[in-house]
């Protein structure tokens, strides 16, 4: 259980280093994925369009995502972190969470917030979300595997590593 929580902690973190991303990635040169269109996902805060900030996550996939799931991650993520804002920077601390190859079924996402929320309350909750976004990609049965000290321990190792992140790579 905690192996699982330790991978969804680090591993979702990898794409971030070069040594790890494509060549094309790293040199910082186009790949062949088509951009999504802004207004296919609907920009703007309302009705569940997408900011331009998250638009911009999205393009950056390596494939095309099906914009519906896209729209409906997005829609949970704004329901949990209470606000548009908030779930921007969740977003763009942790990309993947509004990946539908990443997080699936989206409803994991508010399954997941029960869980923090039963263990350590709302306000405590939401800190432990943005120092690690992914801890909504668990589950409930994940979350569970494991107590509130350990969640709130990968979210401290996560906050960490998103401070060293820069210094990290090679």
């Amino acid at each position: 259980a905690a192996l699982t929580m330790l991978a969804a902690l680090i591993l979702p973190h990898a794409y971030q280093l070069p040594a790890l991303r494509s060549p094309a990635a790293r040199a910082g040169a186009p790949t062949n994925v088509p951009m999504m269109a802004a207004g296919f996902f609907g920009l703007g805060g309302g009705g569940g369009g997408l900011p331009s900030e998250v638009t911009e996550v999205v393009n950056g996939f390596a494939t095309e995502k099906d914009p519906a799931a896209i729209r409906a991650l997005w829609t949970e993520l704004k329901r949990a972190y209470g606000d548009e804002a908030t779930a921007v920077q969740a977003v763009l601390r942790q990309p993947q969470i509004i990946n539908p190859s990443y997080t699936d079924p989206p409803a994991v996402i508010s399954r997941s917030k029960a869980v923090l929320v039963e263990y350590m309350g709302e306000e405590e909750s939401i800190e432990v979300m943005l120092k690690n976004p992914s801890v909504l990609q668990c589950g409930e049965r994940g979350l569970r595997e494991v107590g509130p000290d350990e969640i709130k321990g990968f979210a401290q190792i996560a906050s960490l590593g998103h401070k060293l992140g820069p210094q990290l790579q090679v």
